[in-house]
């Protein structure tokens, strides 16, 4: 089992050997109960689960290993994504064994793809929707480029006779001031805008999942 956690998402990968123990199998229960108690809001966790008995529609099975690990996902509340046989070997009965499980319903569009190389099991692929941010592009002064001898010239006018006429109100005199300054700086000091702000900030965390099991 692998675990990556970021500030919202915690991403785990579990792996169920077909010879797996009931040991081993509790051990995996433990793991997911422990990926829940992760502090990030949204919790994904993928895997080749190899729980062949498992009825997806009803979340009923005949299997003791299945049903324990049904109980897992029932008492932390867990969503099973995937509805859709993804492993198929010849004249065998297709099955679900690759599972993608979350807390909160942030995956749709769940489509299998074909298989990868020699494997007899599909390519999952899916859209997680954790990082819902929007933003407008704005635009911010350029101060490393700005060209201050430029602008130190725009502003060496005559203070005096411009303000003098305004010695009672000092809001009218700063307004005046700000306003020139402010036209200055846009002649003589360029802008960039946050083209940069997406790579920094995901809109949406577009996943490809590869789930594959022995050839």
């Amino acid at each position: 089992m692998s675990i990556v956690a970021i500030k919202k998402l915690t991403i785990a990968n579990i792996y169920k050997s077909p010879s797996s123990s009931t040991d081993n199998n509790l051990e995996r229960c433990y793991a997911i109960d422990s990926i829940i108690s992760q502090p990030a809001p949204f919790k994904l966790t993928v895997g080749y689960f190899n729980l062949s008995d498992i009825n997806w529609k009803n979340w009923v099975s005949n299997s003791t290993c299945s049903l324990q690990f049904l109980n897992c996902f029932r008492n932390n509340l867990l969503l099973q994504h995937v509805q859709f046989p993804t492993r198929a070997r010849g004249l065998h009965t297709p099955h679900t064994l690759d599972l993608i499980l979350t807390n909160t319903d942030f995956i749709n569009d769940v489509d299998h793809l074909s298989h990868l190389g020699k494997g007899d099991h599909e390519i999952l692929k899916f859209n997680c929707n954790t990082f819902n941010i929007s933003t407008s592009s704005t635009h911010k002064l350029n101060y490393n480029k700005g060209n201050y001898d430029a602008l130190r010239n725009h502003l060496d006018i005559g203070w005096e006779s411009i303000l003098l006429p305004h010695k009672d109100n000092t809001e009218e005199m700063w307004n005046i001031f700000t306003s020139l300054l402010r036209s200055g700086t846009e002649l003589h000091i360029p802008q960039h805008n946050n083209f940069h702000y997406w790579k920094k900030n995901l809109h949406g965390l577009h996943l490809y999942r590869t789930l594959s099991g022995p050839p």
